[in-house]
């Protein structure tokens, strides 16, 4: 059986998978849940297409169909992932904890220095204030010694047949206190086949195509996800030398890309 893949760049590619879809598998099979009866209802067609247009149009995924001698099989997708680099992500993290840490200890310091200053501001109130007080002090104990003296001085002067004087006070002056991860080019995949294409090799077939494209296109290695009950996604996958391990109840698979895959592409 010759088995190729042909990329999906229209409506009508997408309408003639829609048609293999509803005689060949269940919308389960083919697309995210729908809620309604079982079955293919026209909402779910619908819903199918609505679905499967953003991913024929969109520039980070490639839609195929699968092709067995010309009839469409299924479908599978090539769809880039976001590329990691850690160790721009580790240079980025470090300097923003370099940052947070200046940051920290600038307002620390900015903290220490106004609490110094407020410390210093009030010895100085209360410097000043202690002064005040001795100048007031100074004060009143220099005009109770005028008066005392002028009392003398008039007791004195009338007891000596004088006039009276006076006497002036003292005021005392103040002062201001003053960023996968290794950076490799990644691919994600999935697929599906009709019942009909089923049990015949052509999903490993398929997946062998789609590594070709892969590389074709650059990338480094090609990634999926299943469940463990998906016994034949399972056996394609470890077809194509897939590193695979199990978490959150999925099966994810990475598969690198061989440099042959590319073989002859650019002749």
């Amino acid at each position: 059986m010759d088995v190729r893949l042909r990329e999906i760049v229209d409506e009508a590619g997408l309408r003639a998978l829609l048609a293999v879809a509803v005689a060949e598998a269940t919308p389960e099979e083919t697309m995210p849940p729908f809620e309604g009866p079982p079955g293919w209802t026209e909402e779910k067609k619908e819903f199918f297409l609505e679905f499967f247009r953003p991913v024929v149009a969109s520039r980070e995924t490639v839609a195929f169909a699968v092709m067995a001698d010309n009839e469409i099989a299924g479908f599978m997708r090539l769809r880039r992932m976001p590329q990691h680099d850690s160790g721009r992500d580790d240079a980025r993290d470090a300097r923003d904890a370099r940052e947070g840490r200046d940051a920290r200890e600038g307002r620390d310091a900015r903290e220490g220095r106004d609490a110094r200053e407020g410390r210093d501001g009030r010895d100085a109130r209360d410097g000043r204030d202690a002064r005040d007080a001795r100048e007031g002090r100074d004060s009143r104990d220099s005009r109770d010694s005028r008066d005392s003296r002028d009392s003398r001085d008039s007791r004195d002067s009338r007891d000596a047949g004088g006039g009276s004087a006076g006497g002036g006070g003292e005021g005392g002056d103040g002062g201001d206190a003053v960023g996968y991860g290794d950076g490799l080019s990644t691919a994600e995949t999935g697929m599906w086949l009709g019942r009909s294409y089923r049990g015949k090799g052509l999903g490993a077939a398929a997946l062998d195509a789609l590594l070709a494209e892969a590389a074709k296109r650059g990338y480094a290695r090609v990634v999926a996800d299943t469940t463990p009950q998906n016994v034949a996604a399972l056996g394609v996958l470890r077809r194509g030398r897939a590193r695979m391990r199990e978490g959150d109840g999925k099966i994810y698979a990475e598969i690198a890309i061989d440099p042959g895959y590319a073989t002859g592409l650019d002749k």
